[in-house]
């Protein structure tokens, strides 16, 4: 079967996960090109737990409106039932297409590897996605957003490391503090013609500083995705590395920092609340020192 014919079976959708626009599969579309024996619902939980994938690292979960629009976008589902869609990022994806270990199952994981090349050449080139085949970004006003934002963080991200170059310049000449912050505000604009002010701050300990490029030119706060994007592995595979480093220990579904990792993280209020009112937090590492763990 070509790409194309199976994109038009297993077509991406952009989604927001760990706060990062990502290309995703969704598991329906997955189970049904998989022709797995058991019903969808059963099929996903039991890989979820089995293989120890995480919400909002390896997939997003998300439950559309009875009668929306969105139940016509996957197969696989009865109208008037209330269902649970999964979106599975590509790494998740190729992974289980390769533990069905069928020639479906290789099928598949072959063409998410060809999504992924597609995807990188795309983004080399500036380009926006349309991946093999038929890989879709919807055209509904959600995936046209989520493209934006995309686009919009890249841009940042750029800003914020061309930044970041001019303020170690300034830091080796010895000018810190607020004089450093205010040379790399004029570099940007005389030599780069990019007003700092008009940059979204990146996350990060100055965040809230009344400084407000502060927070683009300190060493950011990034997550286990973001550190496998600069590794070439996937969020789980960082979480293991991180836990063989000794910075990080499991409790149930969590990573905690061992003492080990002091001054490595912070914990990062993600703008949630538990039902106590409690802010959801999560684990940041600090992108400079904490990629100077992993082998080159």
């Amino acid at each position: 079967m070509t790409h194309q014919t199976i994109g038009t079976l297993l077509p991406l959708y952009t989604r927001q996960i760990d706060d990062n626009a990502t290309q995703t599969v969704n598991a329906r579309d997955l189970h049904t090109f998989l022709e797995v024996g058991k019903d969808f619902s059963t099929w996903i939980k039991d890989r979820i737990d089995k293989y120890d994938f995480i919400e909002n690292v390896d997939y997003v979960s998300h439950s559309p409106k009875l009668g929306s629009g969105e139940n016509q976008q996957v197969t696989g589902f009865t109208p008037g039932i209330l269902r649970k869609d999964y979106y599975l990022s590509l790494d998740m994806a190729k992974e289980l297409a390769m533990v069905e270990r069928t020639p479906k199952g290789k099928e598949a994981r072959r063409y998410f590897i060809a999504c992924e090349k597609q995807l990188r050449a795309q983004s080399l080139a500036g380009g926006q996605c349309s991946g093999p085949g038929t890989v879709q970004s919807g055209g509904s006003p959600f995936h046209e957003q989520a493209d934006q934002n995309r686009l919009k963080a890249n841009w940042n991200r750029s800003v914020a490391e061309l930044a970041k170059s001019y303020s170690a310049i300034y830091v080796a000449l010895g000018i810190r503090g607020p004089q450093r912050l205010l040379a790399v505000e004029n570099a940007m604009r005389e030599k780069e013609n990019i007003e700092m002010g008009q940059i979204a701050p990146l996350p990060g300990p100055a965040q809230t500083s009344n400084n407000r490029y502060a927070a683009i030119i300190a060493d950011r706060l990034i997550s286990p995705t973001q550190i496998g994007q600069a590794i070439g592995k996937n969020a789980r595979q960082v979480n293991l590395l991180l836990e063989d480093f000794g910075l990080q220990v499991r409790e149930g579904k969590e990573w905690i920092p061992t003492p080990d990792a002091k001054g490595l993280y912070e914990w990062v209020e993600t703008g949630k609340r538990h039902h106590s009112g409690a802010p959801v937090t999560c684990l940041r590492w600090r992108e400079t020192a904490i990629l100077e763990k992993f082998p080159h």
